[in-house]
C-alpha cells in the first residue's frame, strides 16, 4: 500500500523522472519489506512561478509525502525519509536542506483499493 508523491520543480526530464520514481520504489520495497507488487510513486512538477517558498527558501525545494498504514516503528520512518531524501539528492541535485517529508500513516479500514478496503 505504500505510497510516495514527490513535489517538484518543472523540469520536463522524463528519464530523470524515471529514474527518482524507480530509486524510491526500491528504498520504499527495500526498507518496509514488502512485496514487489506493492507501492506506488508519482512525481508531480510545478514550473518556478507556481511555487513560493519562506525568504530564506530556494524555489526549487522538493516536498514529499509518503502515505502507508500505520504499524511501522520510529527508526523504519527514519531510515525511509532518510534513503528517499538521499536518492532525492542524488538524482535531482537538490540540498537535503531543502527536501522535506511528511508521513501519512492510515488505518488499514480507510485505504480502498477500486472498490474493496483493505485488510
Amino acid at each position: 500500500m505504500p505510497q510516495v508523491i514527490i513535489h517538484k520543480v518543472l523540469t520536463n526530464d522524463r528519464q530523470r523522472n524515471g529514474r527518482l520514481a524507480e530509486a524510491v520504489r526500491k528504498v520504499v520495497l527495500d526498507v518496509l519489506e514488502i512485496d514487489e507488487t506493492y507501492g506506488q510513486v508519482i512525481i508531480y512538477e510545478a514550473p518556478m512561478y507556481d511555487r513560493s517558498n519562506h525568504e530564506n527558501g530556494k524555489l526549487n525545494f522538493v516536498f514529499v509525502e509518503i502515505t502507508m498504514l500505520t504499524g511501522r516503528s520510529k527508526e523504519a520512518k527514519q531510515l525511509l525519509v532518510q534513503r528517499i531524501i538521499e536518492q532525492i539528492e542524488k538524482i535531482e541535485g537538490v540540498s537535503k536542506a531543502e527536501i522535506n517529508c511528511v508521513i501519512h500513516e492510515i488505518e488499514s479500514e480507510n485505504y480502498i483499493k477500486g472498490m474493496r478496503v483493505s485488510t
